[in-house]
């Protein structure tokens, strides 16, 4: 809107209403400087890549578990082992039988399986490539 010879206020003055000219080096220095994007966790990492499952058949499965990151993984997998072409050195053992294994010791996933291997367990693991 603008003033009318009516109207008691003065206009603006004209350094308001156009704003001076900024030199690209003034432009550049006053942007926000981008930041770099968080890097996720371990933990954040794992969570992000997909779950697969392995069903293991009852008996020995010929797998060696290890610890790292404090979480589980697969250390080893026996030839002949019935998970052999399934399972992988470093895939990260997330649950036995949906039952969460993300926090336990090797000792105790190797434990968790052979209480149940008398049955068909189900092992869910994330593969790090």
């Amino acid at each position: 809107v603008w003033p009318t010879e009516s109207s008691s206020s003065s206009p603006p003055p004209p350094s308001t209403l156009f704003p001076a000219k900024v030199s690209p080096e003034a432009m550049a220095a006053s942007a926000p400087t981008p930041t770099k994007p968080k890097e996720l966790s371990y933990t954040q990492q794992l969570q992000s890549l997909p779950k697969q499952h392995v069903f293991a058949p009852p008996g020995k499965i010929g797998v060696a578990i290890d610890v790292f990151n404090g979480q589980p993984v697969v250390h080893k997998v026996r030839k002949n082992s019935p998970l052999e072409k399934m399972l992988r050195p470093n895939d990260v053992i997330v649950a036995i039988d949906d039952e969460d294994a993300s926090c336990l010791s090797a000792a105790d996933v190797t434990s968790l399986m052979v209480k149940r291997m008398d049955r068909v367990r189900k092992i869910t693991f994330v593969r790090r490539e």
